[in-house]
């Protein structure tokens, strides 16, 4: 018997450890409301989506996510990462990104709200390396130019999504945002 239960999110202790239980938590972005637009200031505070992908960045390898909305904070995918390494001549890892994806597509009417077709997006954490912290998410940087060769850390100190190589400062290339 499979049990569904529904929680208005809040990112208080309790609930944290409640999601982070979860091994496939369904977390409705639709329509980017959890992005730019949950933000209304451009003091660089993080947004809806952030806190929501920092938090899957924590989850057990194996668990799974399911959105309404691409996630593109997380970065590329473990595909999309190996696939821009061997693109720069660099070796591909399991470590390159923390989480693969997977996008189905619910035949219309399949939500209150339209009458189209709805795209579902699936995030599953990958088993990694560990050779930082067992079961962090990691990624590797794909700056060729870059010396250090090992992973870094997804998610920072202050509990949110690292988007630099710590060993060169370069970016983490994330993924283009396909609106439907």
């Amino acid at each position: 018997m499979v049990s569904y239960y529904l929680y208005q999110m809040n990112f208080e202790h309790s609930f944290c450890c409640l999601l982070l239980s979860q091994k496939c938590p369904f977390v409705i972005l639709a329509h980017d409301i959890f992005g730019t637009r949950s933000v209304d200031r451009e003091d660089g505070s993080p947004t809806l989506d952030t806190h929501v992908g920092s938090l899957f960045a924590c989850m057990k390898p194996g668990a799974r996510m399911i959105t309404l909305h691409p996630l593109i904070c997380l970065g590329r995918s473990i595909t999309e990462a190996n696939y821009a390494r061997r693109k720069r001549k660099l070796k591909e890892s399991c470590d390159a990104s923390f989480f693969k994806e997977e996008t189905h597509i619910l035949k219309g009417p399949a939500v209150t709200w339209t009458n189209k077709d709805v795209n579902i997006y699936i995030y599953t954490r990958i088993k990694q390396s560990n050779t930082i912290k067992h079961n962090a998410a990691v990624f590797m940087c794909d700056n060729p130019s870059c010396t250090w060769k090992s992973p870094t850390l997804a998610v920072g100190e202050d509990g949110m999504l690292q988007d630099i190589c710590i060993y060169c400062d370069a970016k983490r290339n994330i993924t283009t945002r396909k609106r439907i």
